[in-house]
């Protein structure tokens, strides 16, 4: 799915595997190929409330589970910004992830083909 992923300063890198027909991701088809990026969300307070959106995205924030695991589709690479919104009573803040570091392997990327005898 990916490595080498590091988070500095805001700001990911690292390389994004391309993967196809990933059916457990979602039911929906567009969703089931791409480059996906999972991040786990370290750091927040016994009970503060995590949510992300991709910045930009018409979509609603999506609130985390208590795993705080997180596998998101990367659709607007490599302009694509991860914002979490912590809240822990009246105190709110938010963090940024920008995936201008990433390496986005495209589709046609193949593994490098075994020697002959292997």
């Amino acid at each position: 799915m990916q490595s080498d992923l590091v988070i500095n300063n805001g700001v990911a890198s690292g390389t994004l595997h391309y993967i196809s027909g990933w059916t457990e991701f979602s039911s929906k088809a567009a969703e089931q190929s791409g480059n996906y990026i999972a991040l786990k969300v370290n750091g927040v307070p016994e009970g503060a409330t995590v949510q992300y959106k991709l910045k930009g995205s018409s979509k609603a924030p999506v609130t985390l589970d208590q795993d705080r695991n997180i596998v998101v589709i990367c659709t607007n690479k490599p302009n694509a910004v991860l914002q979490f919104t912590v809240t822990l009573g009246e105190e709110v803040v938010v963090k940024e992830v920008a995936l201008s570091g990433i390496t986005f392997e495209s589709e046609s990327v193949e593994e490098p083909a075994q020697p002959e005898g292997k």
